[in-house]
């Protein structure tokens, strides 16, 4: 089964690396555990990777945009010694009161991204922490994938308003990699496509 059309749209804080609240300063950008043999995992099983962050301590001031960027630039750096290339990173720097179209949960990033790199949103899948990234996931028709924080709650933010019912509930981000593997039929896939090679 192909899944070169697919794609796994990521969050940034939270998801991928720890999140402090505003991050200004390479030095406080930490990955989470367990964040790289996932998304290698889900690399090698050839999905897109995508990571599609509000990032409003731009439009707040507080982050530089030149520094944000440096800091997605560690981050790429950081991935690419494990082999795990990002396919893109985007990012909307807007405060929530600009209802701008770009900032999640408006699906602007991910369809944007599903145009330009030819992914079928149908068939791929958004992991976040919050609330408003299960609807961000929804509102572009993802399935999608709800990360518990440290403490097994749910983290709401100034853009949660209503409560969606993500298609997974996973404790980490190893967790929803199997659940994608699983769910997308790539498993299934491989099992028959080995069972052919032995007969032959």
């Amino acid at each position: 089964m192909s899944v070169k059309n697919r794609g796994i749209f990521l969050d940034r804080d939270g998801t991928l690396n720890e999140d402090i609240g505003y991050i200004s300063k390479i030095e406080n950008f930490h990955l989470i555990a367990g964040v790289k043999p996932a998304l290698l995992l889900l690399k090698e099983m050839g999905f897109k990777l995508f990571v599609v962050t509000n990032q409003s301590g731009v439009g707040r001031g507080i982050i530089a945009e030149e520094m944000l960027k440096s800091i997605h630039h560690r981050m790429v750096e950081e991935f690419q010694k494990d082999g795990i290339e990002l396919d893109a990173i985007s990012y909307c720097p807007h405060r929530p009161e600009e209802k701008c179209l770009c900032r999640k949960p408006q699906p602007k990033m991910l369809k944007d991204l599903a145009k330009r790199y030819g992914i079928d949103l149908k068939k791929s899948y958004l992991i976040g922490d919050k609330i408003s990234d299960v609807l961000t996931g929804k509102n572009a028709s993802c399935k999608t994938i709800l990360l518990l924080s440290e403490n097994e709650g749910v983290n709401l933010d100034e853009d949660d308003d209503e409560w969606p019912f993500p298609d997974y509930v996973a404790d980490n981000l190893g967790s929803a990699a199997e659940w994608i593997l699983k769910d997308s039929g790539v498993l299934e896939s491989m099992k028959a496509e080995m069972g052919i090679k032995r007969k032959s």
